[in-house]
Order: structure tokens, then C-alpha cells, then sequence
């Protein structure tokens, strides 16, 4: 019985950045995978190349998936967020024994085990573990069209359907706009399918009243030794509580309008 052993690491890319340099989630709608090149110790009278036998293994990987071989001696880093490590015994009679246990960073372990297995089962158990490590998610905004980004990358306007994303603790940003229009919200993915995010800016409590200011003539507005502005630009924003408003014109000179106003509220006053 001749033997080889493979052992193999492949690195699904779904999101985490690079620190310098962070790569897209998608390409095209497709997962990408980086593949390590498979090492196999040379077994006399049994020769298997790296390059075919990875291609072999990975022929049923689907379409969902964008494969990527790294160059030779690249080794893996913290900055792929799965790691799948294959120890693979291959017999003469073109059967192996397939161990599989692919690692997330952000804390999921998925295994298999099988011995025997013809090439063809092996193919499907590979393609099998990579789907497994991936779901779909969808991103909702209130109101619609914000700009999303997971785990740092962006991915588009709201809303995102059936976005697909690694299994795990992810951080999903909604900007609709400005730095006080940031809201975010980290999820457990897959246990948490479909992520709502509101604009921050409509959930705060108003601090002030709008008072409106209607005359025949122009007029200052003032309060409390104050000047607020001139009835003809339009509302003015006062603190909550009873206030007397001194409304003073060349036409009429000053008059005093006492009133009492509620945050969130609009008021109109005739003078």
C-alpha cells in the first residue's frame, strides 16, 4: 500500500480587511478563496503533482465561490477569517482517508472524517465544508439608501438581499450621511439573518420648540436680553418652557408675547 500525505490549507475571504489594504467581500457576487498549494511528500513508484491534485479536489467547489491559488510559500495570516486544514492519506487503488477542519476567526469550528473515500466523495465533502461556512444576510435602513459596509468593507446602498457572508461575529455600519448619521450594529451571523438599521438622526428626542413669527411689519425677536432673529426668517428654535418674547419694530416699538412651548412642538404667534 503506497501513501501520500496531503496536507492542505485553504482561506475563505469574506470581509476582513487587510490592515493596510482591505480586500472587497465579494467579486462579482462571489465568495473569494484563497488556496494554499497542497504539499505532498514523494512516495516512490506513486507520483501525484501539488497543482493537479489541488485542482482535483477543488473541482466542485461552486460557483458562489471566487478561487485564487496563492503563490508557493505564501503562508496564511489573521487576516483570512477561515482556515481549512486537510490531512488527506491517498492508497493505490485510488481511494483516501479525508480529515477536514476548517477554523473561523470569529470562533466556528466545522469538521469532517472519512476514510475510503473515492475522489469524487472527497470533492463533495471539500465543497460541502466551504458552503457550510457561509450564509446569506440581509441589510434593511430606515429610510432606504443608506450606505452599508460589513466589518469595515463596503458593500452598497440599502436595501441588501441575500448578501452571502461568513459565519460569525460580524460589525454591520449604516451611513446615512455625516458622522452624527453612523449607526452600527454587531451581529452573530447566522443566528441573526436580518439586520434594521434606523437613521440616528430621526430616533433623537427634540431639545427645542419652532416658534413662527407673523406680522405685518418686520420685527426682531428677543428673549431674555437676547436676540433670537427677525420674524420674516422663517421658525426659531427656543428652549422648552414659558418664555416672554419681546417683539420690537420701528413701526410699532416693543411688544411682549408671553408663551409657553413643549420640545418636538411648533408655534405660531400673530403680533
Amino acid at each position: 500500500m503506497k501513501q501520500v500525505l496531503v496536507v492542505v490549507s485553504v482561506l475563505l475571504i469574506a470581509g476582513l480587511a487587510r490592515a493596510q489594504n482591505p480586500p472587497p467581500l465579494v467579486t462579482g457576487g462571489a465568495v473569494r478563496v484563497a488556496v494554499l498549494e497542497f504539499k505532498i511528500e514523494e512516495t516512490p513508484g506513486f507520483l501525484v503533482t501539488p497543482e493537479i491534485f489541488t485542482a482535483t479536489m477543488l473541482e466542485k467547489i461552486p460557483v458562489l465561490f471566487d478561487v485564487t491559488a496563492l503563490p508557493p510559500g505564501e503562508r496564511a495570516d489573521t487576516t483570512y477569517p477561515l482556515v481549512l486544514k486537510t490531512a488527506c492519506t491517498l492508497y493505490d487503488d485510488h481511494t483516501l482517508d479525508l480529515r477536514l477542519t476548517l477554523v473561523s476567526r470569529y470562533g466556528d469550528t466545522l469538521e469532517f472524517s472519512g476514510q475510503r473515500l473515492t475522489v469524487d466523495q472527497a470533492q463533495d465533502q471539500v465543497a460541502r465544508l466551504l458552503i457550510q461556512s457561509v450564509d446569506t444576510l440581509t441589510v434593511l435602513t430606515e429610510p432606504r439608501g443608506a450606505l452599508v459596509s460589513i466589518d469595515q468593507t463596503f458593500i452598497g446602498a440599502a436595501p441588501l438581499r441575500y448578501f452571502p457572508l461568513v459565519r460569525g461575529i460580524h460589525v454591520v455600519t449604516a451611513n446615512f450621511g455625516g458622522p452624527r448619521g453612523l449607526v452600527a450594529d454587531t451581529i452573530h451571523f447566522p443566528k441573526t439573518r436580518t439586520v434594521t438599521l434606523k437613521n440616528p438622526l430621526l430616533l433623537q428626542k427634540p431639545t427645542t420648540a419652532k416658534v413662527l413669527f407673523q406680522g405685518a411689519e418686520p420685527a426682531e425677536i428677543w428673549l431674555d436680553g437676547k436676540k433670537l432673529g427677525v420674524s420674516d426668517q422663517g421658525w426659531i428654535e427656543v428652549p422648552p418652557g414659558q418664555h416672554t418674547f419681546e417683539i420690537v419694530s420701528s413701526a410699532f416699538g416693543t411688544r411682549q408675547v408671553t408663551l409657553k412651548v413643549e420640545a418636538g412642538r411648533r408655534y405660531r404667534v400673530k403680533y
